[in-house]
């Protein structure tokens, strides 16, 4: 029986966009030439909206620990938005490796695509460039809720992690074909504030970070972006 409800259904279409215009793969495809340790025919029958009733019982019971992080998902649904994300977070290191030229290798603590029972938070990248070491995590909005609100919400051990790792956040809005970059460190105070009890995470704390209309940008461009990124940080530090 399928699970996907119409916003999955948007989800799993709108990745599917990102990897063929920027990578030329369809969904399955380029999962395929991943060679994830997490077995090939669950993760496409989850894109696909195909799980047997043997693949149902196997993330019940991978998935059955995660609760903080599932909030009001399901065992399935939790498990497509990590498949989602894996393909998003190897699609861009093939980006920073094939388009940019830099040295990127995954980070994450599920980097060995897993379903993992204790998983740690930790950044998806960290990125090597002339002498330069940096952290990236990369978020997704398929809703165009940054754009409509302009504000980003993370889970406080993600926003965390990123200020003690003096990160970058890399935001993919899908729906609006836009861009943002910010770097955590160097966000003002007053565009920062905390949530004790964030509904959408459950009641879980998180942040709130408001956003500018200067901190988007067209997602044609964000190769070479992601490059000045780099220089200006690089730059920053030299001066000072």
């Amino acid at each position: 029986m399928p699970f996907q409800r119409n916003r999955y259904k948007t989800k799993v279409r709108l990745t599917n966009l990102f990897v063929m215009r920027h990578l030329g793969y369809s969904l399955s495809d380029y999962i395929e030439l991943c060679h994830w340790k997490e077995d090939i025919n669950l993760c496409l029958n989850l894109i696909n909206d195909t799980l047997t009733e043997q693949n149902k019982t196997y993330l019940k019971f991978k998935l059955k620990g995660l609760t903080h992080l599932r909030d009001r998902r399901t065992s399935e649904e939790y498990a497509l938005d990590l498949i989602l994300g894996w393909i998003i977070e190897d699609a861009m290191r093939d980006i920073f490796n094939d388009i940019l030229n830099l040295k990127a290798n995954l980070h994450s603590a599920d980097r060995n695509r897993e379903f993992l029972l204790k998983p740690a938070a930790s950044s998806d990248f960290i990125i090597n460039h002339n002498d330069q070491e940096w952290y990236v995590e990369i978020i997704s909005d398929y809703t165009g809720f940054w754009h409509n609100y302009s504000v980003v919400h993370l889970r406080d051990d993600k926003f965390l992690n990123l200020k003690a790792e003096e990160g970058i956040l890399l935001g993919i809005d899908y729906r609006n074909s836009n861009f943002l970059v910010l770097r955590v460190n160097s966000i003002e105070r007053n565009r920062v504030r905390q949530i004790k009890e964030h509904r959408p995470y459950g009641g879980k704390p998180a942040y709130e970070i408001s956003l500018l209309a200067s901190d988007f940008y067209q997602i044609d461009n964000f190769p070479n972006f992601l490059l000045e990124e780099g220089i200006s940080r690089r730059l920053e530090r030299t001066v000072s």
